[in-house]
């Protein structure tokens, strides 16, 4: 028989296994440069979180968005005031403080008015997400998920023993928020 132009299952099995090989060494690459970006205190995340967006000059620094910044320190001034949850989100709602997605949605030029429309309302989640997340205090988290299987891209949580914790990893930058708790 004549082979010529034609691949034999060894050939095809022997390329399967280089590109095995070739996706798994891409992806230790990226994982070390990523782990070496917030080793230097880089943001080096998806999106921004609530209050926080890229800086143009510098995509690994982060900038306060000021109008959000107001609503995030009221958030903890009211909780350092022993408000519950629930109140902040009464009290929010009431004054018709745009939520973190309707604020993001309009920063991002997603279309504000979707977001806007469905008549979205603080939840106490939000607030909880808010008080908890240490973005606030000048510290980055990472680490809480990984993915054991490249191919799937299925996110498995971490134990919270496990997570790193970059400590006034954006204070240096001078854009961490004043705590009060």
């Amino acid at each position: 028989m004549d082979y010529r132009g034609k691949n034999s299952d060894i050939e095809v099995q022997f390329k399967g296994l280089i590109a095995d090989f070739y996706v798994k060494d891409q992806s230790v690459k990226v994982k070390a440069a990523v782990h070496t970006r917030r080793n230097l205190g880089e943001y080096c995340c998806g999106s921004a979180p609530y209050g926080y967006r890229r800086n143009p000059e510098d995509k690994t620094k982060l900038q306060i968005v000021e109008e959000e910044a107001v609503v995030i320190r009221r958030v903890f001034e009211l909780t350092n005031q022993r408000y519950s949850k629930t109140e902040i989100c009464r009290i929010f709602n009431e004054e018709n403080i745009p939520t973190p997605l309707q604020s993001m949605s309009s920063r991002q030029k997603v279309d504000y008015r979707k977001a806007a429309s469905k008549n979205l309302q603080w939840t106490v989640d939000m607030v909880r997400k808010i008080i908890n997340d240490k973005n606030y205090i000048g510290c980055m988290v990472y680490g809480k998920t990984k993915i054991p299987n490249p191919g799937t891209r299925k996110e498995v949580p971490v134990p919270r023993d496990q997570w790193k914790l970059r400590k006034k990893s954006f204070r240096k930058q001078g854009t961490a928020w004043t705590h009060p708790l």
